[in-house]
């Protein structure tokens, strides 16, 4: 078997399958580590949703956006609802459901207002026309929700039903369109309502990034190096056979016979030719 991987073809054939193997590794590894980061994320997420709620006037502001940290945490706010500047959030998707979410400004007794995202509706119907939106509780209600930062881009604000619709939750402008006044530079998914409504709108799951893909990718470069360091065995001891059967194989020159032997038979003089070998 050495003698064979001395060659100079099994030389650069090893190299080869060593080098490829080295990738098929990193690759796994990449895809493991990728896998791991979601699960961290998912666990942050986790982790703010369900802490202690905060005052929103302390984690919040008009002027600045909330940090990486602030996301997802808790915050509480107490007010009235500003039902006649309810906007719905068009093309949204929960748990394979198309519909709207429902999004209504709470004013506090003093300071700036608060975009609420109560939760999701069902559109009406598969042309997702509008359908009836559910109120939110009368009076004064203190509102649990998670932080959210507004949406990249523009509002794509539609006034062509009876309650607005935009694409993006970008609350200054949402409350620059609508008339609503100073806002927090954020918005909240609401968690809970003290006291509660009939009819609330379904609430929004928590995010959570699929790792599936990322182990099937990891499984499949590691299954790949075992694949070729497998047919790498299987050719060299192919060879290593072809060389062995060669080598215990008689040594007959091209076109050359066997020796031919005489055997004379005593009792009736006949000669018994067979050839040797």
């Amino acid at each position: 078997m050495l003698r064979t991987l001395r060659q100079p073809r099994w030389i650069w054939l090893t190299l080869a399958v060593v080098a490829v193997s080295l990738l098929f590794a990193r690759l796994g590894l990449w895809q493991w580590h990728r896998a791991q980061a979601k699960w961290a994320s998912n666990d942050a997420v986790t982790t703010r949703a369900h802490a202690t709620p905060v005052p929103a006037q302390s984690l919040l502001s008009t002027d600045r956006k909330p940090g990486k940290r602030d996301e997802w945490r808790q915050v509480s706010l107490t007010g009235t609802y500003d039902v006649a500047h309810t906007v719905l959030l068009r093309n949204s998707v929960e748990d394979g459901d198309r519909g709207y979410e429902v999004v209504v400004p709470l004013r506090p007794a003093s300071g700036p207002a608060l975009l609420v995202d109560r939760g999701f509706i069902l559109a009406n119907g598969t042309a997702l026309a509008l359908p009836a939106v559910p109120p939110p509780p009368s009076g004064e209600v203190t509102v649990v929700g998670r932080v959210r930062p507004p949406d990249k881009g523009s509002l794509q604000l539609s006034e062509e039903t009876s309650t607005p619709t935009v694409k993006r939750l970008v609350p200054r402008e949402i409350a620059q369109s609508q008339g609503v006044g100073p806002v927090y530079d954020a918005y909240v998914e609401r968690s809970s309502e003290t006291p509660t409504a009939s009819g609330t709108p379904r609430e929004l799951d928590l995010p959570s990034a699929d790792v599936g893909l990322n182990l099937a990718y990891f499984v499949q470069w590691y299954a790949f190096i075992l694949v070729a360091v497998g047919g790498w065995w299987a050719l060299l001891r192919r060879d290593v056979r072809d060389a062995e059967a060669a080598a215990h194989a008689p040594d007959v020159a091209p076109g050359s016979e066997a020796p031919e032997h005489a055997a004379v038979d005593g009792d009736h003089g006949t000669v018994d030719v067979r050839r040797g070998g």
